[in-house]
C-alpha cells in the first residue's frame, strides 16, 4: 500500500469522473484536479503524485495532455483510462509516456490498484491491454514493450 496520493483526473465523461473520484477517495487518496477538458489550465498548474487520463477529450487529446505533462514533469506517473482497447491506442499511449492503461468497462478497483502500482513505478494493465501487449502484431507494441521494460 501507498500512502495518500494526490491524483489528477482528467476524464469528460462526467458520471465515469465521479465513480473514479469516488473509489480514488475511498482508497484514501485526494483528488487534487477534476476536469473534463484537456486544455483544463490546471492540467499544468497542480502539482500531483499521479495523473489518469482519458484518450478522448475536448479541447485538447490525451496524448496531447500526456505530452505536456511529461514535458513539464518527466517522471510523473501517468495511468489512461479509455474506453478503446484497440492495440492502436494502447501504444499511442504508451509510447507517449503512459506506465498503465485501463480500458474502461473494469472494474473500479482495478483503476485504484493501477494507480497504486504505477505510484511506485510498476507498469499496470487491464486485462484488455495485457492481452493486445501480450500478441504483439506491430512495430509499435514492441517499441511500447521496450519502453515499459526499464520499469521491470
Amino acid at each position: 500500500m501507498v500512502g495518500t496520493l494526490r491524483v489528477m483526473l482528467v476524464e469528460d465523461d462526467e458520471d465515469q469522473r465521479r465513480l473514479i473520484a469516488s473509489m480514488l477517495t475511498r482508497a484514501g487518496h485526494t483528488i487534487a484536479l477534476g476536469t473534463g477538458r484537456g486544455d483544463d489550465p490546471g492540467i499544468l498548474q497542480t502539482e500531483v503524485d499521479v495523473a489518469i487520463i482519458d484518450l478522448s477529450l475536448p479541447g485538447r487529446s490525451g496524448v496531447e495532455v500526456i505530452h505536456a505533462l511529461l514535458d513539464k514533469r518527466p517522471l510523473l506517473p501517468v495511468l489512461v483510462v479509455s474506453a478503446s482497447s484497440h492495440s492502436a491506442a494502447i501504444t499511442e499511449a504508451l509510447l507517449a509516456g503512459a506506465l498503465g492503461y485501463v480500458v474502461k468497462g473494469a472494474r473500479l478497483h482495478e483503476v485504484v490498484d493501477a494507480v497504486e502500482l504505477i505510484a511506485r513505478r510498476t507498469p499496470a494493465f487491464s486485462p484488455e491491454a495485457q492481452a493486445v501487449l501480450a500478441n504483439p502484431r506491430d512495430a509499435n507494441v514492441e517499441k511500447a514493450l521496450a519502453r515499459l521494460r526499464k520499469f521491470l
